[in-house]
């Protein structure tokens, strides 16, 4: 064997191949650390250089496969046109034996784009993004000096003032903020405003756990405006039932993700971001749906609900009825529904009502589960001023809480039992919640398919390396009149496709289209090695 020779090869090769890799690594790095930080204007020069050097790890996954290809390019170009390649064929050195060290690196290669792509590069962006997201008491406090609101998802946060605890000594949080005159916004999915709630003053506490950053709040003396119903209610104290987490600076959390990490979530979805608001949304369907019937059975058997109001005040309805539909109380032979007013024991008002709506406000991130109580053609009489009889067209009362029922909390309970419940539900009681299960249903689907996608999509760029490797070896030896970034090309440009039909397969794994997925995801290196077949065997021939 001519080891002189392959240490020579191999020795020539690993220098251009690194030299090249490390230019095109720092380059890519730089453009994304500047997308991920455009408009921020937060983080220093040397909070950018140290995203920037992290950056580099996960750019090799496409800095290393068209380096590799340019380096053996160029040294076996080199090598062709100095002669010593013809010089080891004469002296009996088949193409074979001299194109043994270059597939020797590729298998190599291609073994480290396998860890790199499926373990160490998603722990990269792993760290990137918590990078990002401890700085967030420095993000929140840039944007409230800045007269901005600060996001969180479809949430936003506005104050006049802001001042910052550091390891705070009555709670377990990193870092509790005080903030006066505060603002703070949920938006649908369209962008509109869908609760929006004022307060004197907020507490902000932030946890860092899991490499996740969560954010707890609690706000004091509010008003609320339900952006659905168009209504305000006052509440001396608002807090957020579930914590809210800071999302990633980079915007796609399953590439942070290493191939076991991505199994894992595969086997069990509804803790990931994307099925956790499809989740609650049917937590919340089951849940109105077991609170009317819970209302109902007890109208039906005792002919009466209590409903309390929240925060300070002592005052609750009594309201008589036989049952209640989707919240409308119904009384048989057309009777009047009867509701009595009290403050502690103390009788205020009684009111006979044509009709009677209760509302349902399912908890969001701003505030919990409510009641709102609406009569019409009311008929009220003032108990504490001799029986003064008035009449209304329409009364309510807002942020009513039912304590005679036992809501379970479903949002708790994982996807899995969330379906066969809102399918128990759906079979022997008709209820309206098949929309929200396919929903479920097809979101979980949906990232299995994904998952599935990303890491086939791994394998298939790691496999691209040692295709342009190789080829770009073949192409120098067959093409030696030609200029090698002339030869370059002709191995950059199917190399280029391979990675478009890559992207392609991807996309149709992702749509659910497994098998045409994959044939079209591994066609580029098939294509690639069919070229390195033919190229190689012409070359055997002269």
């Amino acid at each position: 064997m001519p080891w002189l020779l392959y240490r020579y090869i191999l020795g020539e090769l690993l220098r251009t191949f690194l030299l090249t890799a490390a230019i095109l690594v720092v380059v890519i790095a730089f453009g994304i650390t500047l997308r991920s930080f455009a408009g921020e204007g937060v983080f220093s020069a040397v909070d950018v250089a140290r995203f920037l050097v992290m950056a580099t790890v996960p750019m090799m996954q496409f800095a290393l496969p068209f380096s590799a290809g340019f380096a053996s390019t160029m040294v076996l170009y080199r090598l062709t046109s100095d002669n010593e390649i013809m010089a080891a064929a004469v002296s009996g050195v088949s193409y074979q034996r001299l194109l043994a060290p270059v597939f020797a690196l590729g298998v190599v290669l291609t073994l480290i784009m396998v860890v790199l792509t499926q373990w160490m590069i998603p722990k990269f962006w792993d760290v990137m993004e918590r990078t990002v997201a401890a700085d967030a008491t420095r993000i929140f406090q840039a944007s409230i000096d800045r007269g901005a609101p600060f996001r969180l998802g479809n949430i936003q946060i506005y104050a006049d003032h802001m001042r910052v605890i550091v390891q705070p000594g009555d709670t377990t949080a990193d870092t509790r903020m005080r903030l006066s005159r505060v603002v703070a916004v949920e938006l649908d999915r369209e962008g509109r405003v869908e609760k929006d709630i004022t307060a004197r003053d907020a507490v902000v506490d932030i946890y860092r756990e899991g490499g996740d950053t969560f954010i707890k709040l609690l706000m004091n003396d509010t008003v609320i405006f339900d952006g659905s119903s168009g209504q305000l209610a006052r509440m001396p104290e608002v807090e957020p039932p579930q914590a809210i987490v800071v999302p990633s600076v980079l915007h796609d959390e399953l590439r942070a993700k290493t191939r076991s990490e991505l199994l894992a979530i595969r086997d069990q979805p509804d803790l990931y971001g994307r099925v956790v608001d499809d989740r609650l949304l049917l937590a919340h369907a089951i849940s109105e749906h077991q609170a009317w019937r819970q209302l109902d059975r007890q109208l039906r058997e005792d002919g009466r609900i209590e409903l309390v109001q929240s925060g300070p005040s002592r005052r609750r309805y009594v309201i008589y009825a036989d049952s209640i539909s989707a919240g409308r109380l119904e009384r048989a032979e057309n009777r009047t529904i009867e509701i009595r007013q009290f403050e502690d024991d103390t009788s205020l008002r009684r009111i006979n009502a044509d009709g009677a709506t209760i509302t349902r406000l399912a908890g969001s991130a701003l505030a919990g589960s409510t009641y709102d109580l609406e009569l019409r053609n009311a008929e009220v009489i003032d108990l504490q001023a001799d029986g003064l009889v008035n009449r209304r067209e329409r009364l309510t009362d807002q942020n009513l809480l039912v304590r005679s029922i036992d809501e379970i909390d479903w949002t708790l309970f994982p996807a899995e039992e969330l379906i066969v419940e809102a399918n128990r539900l759906i079979e022997e009681m008709n209820a309206p919640l098949g929309r929200q299960v396919q929903r479920l249903e097809r979101r979980i689907e949906d990232l299995r398919y994904e998952i599935d996608a990303r890491i086939m999509a791994r394998y298939a760029q790691a496999a691209t390396a040692f295709m342009l490797l190789t080829i770009g070896a073949v192409l120098a030896m067959w093409l030696r009149g030609s200029v090698p970034l002339v030869i370059y090309v002709w191995a950059f440009a199917p190399a280029v496709l391979g990675l478009i039909l890559i992207s392609g397969g991807d996309k149709m794994m992702r749509d659910g289209d497994v098998i045409s997925g994959l044939g079209v995801m591994w066609s580029g290196n098939l294509i690639l090695g069919f070229l390195l077949c033919i190229i190689f065997w012409k070359l055997s021939r002269h």
